[in-house]
C-alpha cells in the first residue's frame, strides 16, 4: 500500500463513525495534541466563517484560543493528562515544501480578488482557507492563553512543549517509549510513521471524534 493510497484508505472506507471521547479515553491516559496542526485548522474554519458572518470580528489569536480552550477542557476528564506539543523549526527534507505554500499563499493573494470579481463562491473559499494562515502574534498570545487557561483549569495535568521539529514525529515516538497513549491531530502522517490511537476531526462543541487504531486499519487491507 502506497503512502497515497494508504491516505485514501484511511479517509474512506476504513473511516470510524463518530465516537463520544468521554468512551475513548481511559483513566490516567495521556493524551498529545498537534496544537499547531489544530490552530491552523481552526483558523481556516473560523475564517470562512467570518466570511459568512457567522462569528464576531475579533482577533484571530483570541478565535483560536477561545476553541482551543473548549478542547482542553473536553480533554480534560477525570484522570486524564495533556500534552500540547507545538512543531518546532522546519523539518530539512521539507525546506523546499513550505517555500512552495509559501508561495502559493503570495498568488493565492493575488487571486482572491480575481475570484470575487467572477463570483467564483468555490474557488474564493478555497483561497480564503489557503490565507487563513496564523502570523504576527498570534502564537505568543495563543500561547499565552493556553498557559493561563491550563493553570486554572488543569494544573499539573497540562503540559505544553515545542518540539525539535514536527509534531508527527515527536508524538510518535514519545507514544512508541510510553509517555502518550493518544494522539490528538488531522494528520493521517503519523499512522504511516507508527502511530497508534488516532484522535481525528476533534468536535469541541460536541465531545465527539473518530478513533483510528492500527489494529482495526490493518486487517481491513
Amino acid at each position: 500500500m502506497t503512502i497515497r493510497n494508504g491516505h485514501k484508505h484511511l479517509r474512506s472506507e476504513a473511516q470510524p463513525a463518530m465516537v463520544d471521547l468521554k468512551n475513548v479515553l481511559k483513566e490516567k491516559s495521556v493524551v498529545a495534541v498537534d496544537i499547531s496542526g489544530w490552530a491552523v485548522g481552526a483558523c481556516k474554519g473560523i475564517d470562512s466563517a467570518r466570511q459568512q458572518n457567522r462569528v464576531p470580528p475579533v482577533p484571530m489569536s483570541r478565535a483560536v484560543g477561545a476553541v482551543m480552550s473548549k478542547l482542553i477542557c473536553l480533554l480534560l476528564l477525570p484522570g486524564i493528562y495533556v500534552v500540547l506539543i507545538l512543531d518546532g523549526r522546519v523539518f530539512p527534507p521539507k525546506l523546499a515544501e513550505h517555500q512552495r505554500r509559501r508561495v502559493g499563499r503570495a498568488d493565492a493573494a493575488k487571486e482572491l480578488a480575481e475570484a470575487r470579481t467572477s463570483g467564483n463562491s468555490t474557488r474564493v473559499d478555497k483561497l480564503l482557507k489557503l490565507l487563513a494562515f496564523p502570523r504576527g502574534d498570534f502564537w505568543h498570545d495563543l500561547i499565552s492563553s493556553v498557559r493561563a487557561l491550563s493553570a486554572d483549569k488543569g494544573g499539573d495535568r497540562v503540559a505544553i512543549f515545542q518540539s525539535p521539529y514536527e509534531f508527527d514525529a515527536q508524538a510518535v515516538w514519545l507514544q512508541r517509549h510510553g509517555f502518550v497513549d493518544y494522539l490528538l491531530t488531522e494528520d493521517a502522517d503519523l499512522f504511516f510513521l507508527g502511530g497508534d490511537n488516532l484522535l481525528f476531526k476533534s468536535n469541541v462543541f460536541q465531545g465527539m471524534c473518530q478513533l483510528v487504531q492500527r489494529s482495526t486499519v490493518l486487517s481491513r487491507r
